[in-house]
């Protein structure tokens, strides 16, 4: 089941006329509203690309990793480009 999702989208309305007698065809006002989806998906698409390195080989356990994370879309709330690094020891 999907979350509800929500987007902006034009509405007309009537139009304040003051004192004015009916009209066949009224005046009328487009304005932003708000409006709900149910069942409508939300997707995002974001790959990550990343390297581990062991700069010395196998005679030390050190090992260096650098990751990123990228967006491919333009789906919710998100940031550019993250990094990501880190070191770590095993063994």
């Amino acid at each position: 089941m999907f979350p509800n999702t929500v987007s902006v989208t034009q509405q007309q309305f009537l139009a304040n006329c003051g004192s004015c007698a009916s009209s066949p065809n009224p005046g009328t006002v487009t304005l932003p509203n708000l409006a709900t989806s149910t069942n409508s998906p939300y997707n995002l698409t974001s790959p990550s690309m990343g390297i581990q390195l062991r700069p010395f080989g196998k005679v030390s356990s050190l090992v260096f990793t650098g990751n990123v994370l990228v967006r491919l879309d333009d789906g919710g709330l998100r940031s550019k480009p993250a990094p990501l690094a880190g070191v770590a020891y095993t063994f």
